[in-house]
């Protein structure tokens, strides 16, 4: 590893290391501060709108399904990004190269076989046009046998610094009683031997023939993520989403049991189904920061303004009416609650 890409690499891991503080900072204030105005009540009303509107229109049950499938696809983005981190080092590793059975597929790191250069007349007049472009991700398949080999085939071969190739043969030549081959790029103007190999190519070498199955292009993602700056941006990613998963579970649970400690002080079920006739024998109401809600037979009628002293403003005061006997239950609700019949 060169000067330069040491400091690249530094540089980058300082980046990440102040995205994630700021990162962690701004969130955590953030959730905190949601957090607390749960906690002192600020938020109650909107906690109350939320559970019983949720429920009037039926709507609680989609909901959580809607909160589920989001949690189930930043798990399964999580999931991606880290089997992407997998699948870069893995391919920094083999040089590109992942091999499943006897298939290989191989990212084209150089433009050695985007185009046909005209000094290579035979790509002409045997019409071979099967040439593919830097970053694609190419299929090559094992030979059953070194007698399927054959000129003019795109193999890919170890050269000698174990480097994998891909390029065409382009002669099959004979020495002391070994078939061996010549290679050479379309877009180059000489041939391997000498620059990737000494004098020619040996089967023993060659991982596989192209069999014409190609992505193009999608070789960027596998460069970029087995990369230094690749792998560190995926890690942040990854970060990011974990804390801000974690900071929102803590605010979620205090909204929820904030909102089933409201909630609990009414005989009103938020799972209920709708009824078709009404028991008008049960009636209730709450009345809380300025704000009545009315229910009939267990059901949600409406919402309202209701005019309150300041002293009376931090009361929670529920009324009952059962087969015409009224009961009244005021509470101070903080966050410890207090009763006051």
């Amino acid at each position: 590893m060169g000067k330069i890409e040491i400091l690249s690499l530094v540089i980058t891991i300082v980046a990440l290391i102040s995205f994630c503080a700021v990162f962690t900072v701004l969130f955590m204030n953030y959730y905190k501060s949601l957090t607390e105005k749960v906690l002192e009540g600020k938020e109650d009303i909107d906690l109350i709108d939320n559970a019983i509107y949720e429920s009037k229109k039926k709507s609680q049950k989609k909901t959580r399904v809607t909160r589920l499938v989001l949690k189930v696809v930043c798990y399964a983005v999580l999931a991606v990004l880290i089997a992407g981190i997998g699948m870069g080092i893995y391919g920094r590793i083999t040089g590109n190269v992942m091999p499943i059975g006897d298939t290989t597929a191989i990212v084209v790191a150089s433009g050695s076989m985007s185009e046909k250069n005209e000094v290579n007349t035979y790509l002409f007049e045997n019409n071979l046009n099967n040439q593919f472009n830097t970053y694609d991700i190419i299929q090559v398949k094992k030979y059953g046998s070194q007698n399927d080999v054959k000129q003019y085939d795109v193999v890919a071969f170890k050269n000698a610094d174990g480097v994998v190739i891909i390029h065409r043969i382009v002669s099959l030549n004979v020495v002391d009683g070994e078939t061996c081959y010549l290679t050479r790029g379309d877009s180059n103007n000489a041939s391997d031997n000498g620059s990737q190999y000494t004098t020619f190519l040996h089967y023993s070498d060659i991982v596989g023939y192209y069999t014409g199955n190609r992505v193009q292009m999608l070789g960027v993602a596998v460069i970029f993520l087995q990369s230094n700056s690749g792998i560190i941006t995926i890690l942040a990613v990854l970060y990011a989403l974990l804390m801000q998963d974690y900071l929102r579970g803590k605010y979620e649970k205090a909204a929820n049991e904030r909102t089933n400690l409201l909630i609990e002080l009414l005989d009103y079920d938020l799972n209920k189904e709708e009824a078709n006739d009404l028991d008008t024998s049960y009636s209730e109401s709450l009345t809380y920061k300025g704000i009545e809600y009315r229910f009939l037979g267990g059901k949600f009628i409406e919402k309202s303004e209701a005019t309150l002293t300041d002293a009376q403003i931090d009361e929670l005061v529920v009324v009952k009416n059962e087969n015409g006997t009224t009961t009244r239950k005021t509470k101070i609700i903080t966050s410890k609650t207090s009763d006051k019949e």
